[in-house]
């Protein structure tokens, strides 16, 4: 059969990316994340993520529609035929 998908977290219109903290974080814990190469979402680091550590986070799916293949998102997945 096919892998199964984890559920989705997030909400319509969202997705949910792995990204790792820098090492050099500034110290307003801002940093630019890259969606996809054109498509930059500025976050805040919360403080519990040290540099170097994966965080989930939560960004708007690009009007492109392009999704990152680790992404979860919380459209309905299209069933395949069998």
């Amino acid at each position: 059969g096919f892998p199964h998908r984890p559920p989705p977290h997030a909400p319509n219109g969202f997705m949910t990316i792995q990204v790792q903290v820098p090492p050099n974080l500034l110290p307003t814990r801002q940093m630019l994340v890259y969606v996809t190469p054109t498509y930059p979402v500025e976050i805040q680091v919360p403080p519990e993520y040290p540099p170097g550590a994966i965080m989930p986070v939560l960004v708007p799916i690009p009007s492109d529609g392009w999704i990152p293949p680790n992404a979860q998102v919380s459209r309905p997945v299209p069933q395949l035929p069998r």
